[in-house]
């Protein structure tokens, strides 16, 4: 293997993070992506269950039209009302599922989660206050129907303007590219059904229902069941996205600026570090850093990456010079942490990225990672590139968490392929490799 080849990709820590973490539990990758599927399907089932909860109460009321009674009115039922309470706490625990996966999938859109948390609380208050009979039109609300008009009032107002937002979010971000056409779909009814029920839910509460179809003194019920089953589809079809979305394309959120970096050497006190642009002075100890930073290659079976000596120092200069090398600097002002960059077919490509063990697993290489992300956009620059093995747990498996893709043989642009070729040169494509990106 040679020494000298340019490192154009993280190549030997390449886990901006340091030493990799151990299993929780003794749980594995798979296992950990199983359970996502998991709860993914357990989400998917809550969604479904109270619909079929409330379709028991219609078919099993006989006298009641579910073309005027709205479902919260099925309430009052005999024996089969006590399905409506139970259906929207369950509707609620599966909203709340929902968001969690969404969240850990979702960079940005805080705003769209929020509102959509605000329909998880408001579909559990109105579970637990329930409405008035059907037909008081003439009489002020009780205390617990005024709770339960106005928790179904925000729900149903929330569901549709959260459905916008985080489609908007969701289609920039290509780990959803596959679902976008799936959640269009599913969010053009949403707004609809919305729309409608405002003419006929606002002619409700305007004293009582005055729109009369086919015999029916009111459409309120039905309405408000196409709203319901409109936004059981949204919810349905973001579950379904999140189960099928690859695990290494699952991120925790969006990226954290300003993240605190702590020194854990022994015998010392915490520590913040900062982000700095390398010095000339800084390059040689980069050195020693990469060999101390590359040794846990040795304890997986790449014995020859532990031994590859590290970038020349005229090398890590270059990058110096061009104003792509920062540095994570300790109390004592020596480096913890580095990472060099340089233009490549107009993203700005990760050549490399490493962290000392002894700060390993506090968020060094993602907050390195993050201050070029916040450069390139700065410079109008609209990705980040890199390659890296695809089985080691803190190289593709840790990039897919920080936002990065990966990228197919028909999306490697001219200089991803050449540096593909010089890294299958330089023999590294003996353990499986990938080319990823991330967009900004």
């Amino acid at each position: 293997m040679s020494r000298t080849e340019p490192r154009s990709s993280p190549h030997r820590t390449a886990d901006v993070g340091g030493l990799p973490r151990p299993p929780r539990g003794g749980r594995t990758g798979t296992a950990s992506a199983a359970s996502r599927t998991r709860a993914a399907d357990a989400t998917a089932v809550g969604l479904a269950l109270p619909f079929v909860g409330f379709a028991v109460a219609d078919l099993g009321t006989a006298g009641w039209s579910p073309v005027e009674r709205m479902v919260s009115h099925y309430v009052h039922a005999p024996r089969v009302g006590w399905l409506v309470p139970a259906g929207l706490l369950v509707l609620a625990a599966a909203s709340a599922g929902l968001l969690h996966l969404a969240a850990g999938r979702t960079r940005g859109g805080r705003v769209g989660l929020g509102l959509l948390g605000v329909w998880t609380v408001a579909v559990g208050v109105g579970a637990i206050f329930p409405a008035d009979p059907y037909g008081r039109w003439d009489r002020p609300p009780s205390p617990a129907g005024l709770v339960h008009g106005t928790a179904g009032l925000v729900a149903f107002a929330v569901l549709p303007v959260a459905a916008v937002l985080l489609l908007r979010v969701w289609w920039r971000d290509p780990r959803w590219r596959r679902a976008r056409p799936a959640l269009a779909v599913s969010t053009a009814p949403v707004v609809a059904a919305f729309l409608g029920f405002v003419v006929i839910g606002g002619d409700v509460m305007a004293g009582g229902p005055s729109f009369t179809v086919a015999g029916y003194a009111s459409v309120a019920g039905i309405v408000e069941r196409v709203l319901l089953w409109s936004y059981a589809g949204w919810l349905g079809t973001v579950a379904i996205s999140l189960r099928r979305m690859p695990a290494s394309q699952v991120t925790p959120g969006p990226p954290r600026p300003g993240i605190s970096l702590v020194d854990r050497r022994p015998g010392r006190k915490d520590d913040a570090m900062r982000i700095q642009p390398a010095r000339p002075t800084d390059l040689p100890v980069l050195r020693d850093l990469e060999r101390a930073a590359g040794r846990v290659f040795r304890e997986i079976g790449m014995p020859e990456i532990a031994d590859d000596e590290p970038p020349p120092v005229e090398e890590l200069a270059r990058h110096q010079r061009a104003g792509l090398a920062w540095v994570t600097v300790d109390a004592d002002d020596l480096p913890a942490g580095y990472l060099v960059a340089e233009p490549v077919d107009d993203n700005l490509h990760v050549e490399q990225v490493s962290v000392h063990p002894r700060v390993a697993r506090h968020g060094v290489g993602r907050s390195l990672i993050e201050h070029l992300a916040r450069h390139a956009m700065a410079n109008g620059v609209p990705a980040l590139t890199l390659t890296t093995f695809t089985h080691v747990p803190w190289n593709a498996p840790y990039y897919s968490r920080c936002g990065f893709v990966v990228l197919g043989e028909a999306e490697l642009t001219p200089g991803l392929v050449a540096i593909r070729a010089r890294k299958a040169a330089h023999g590294l494509d003996r353990w499986p490799r990938v080319c990823m990106r991330r967009d900004l």
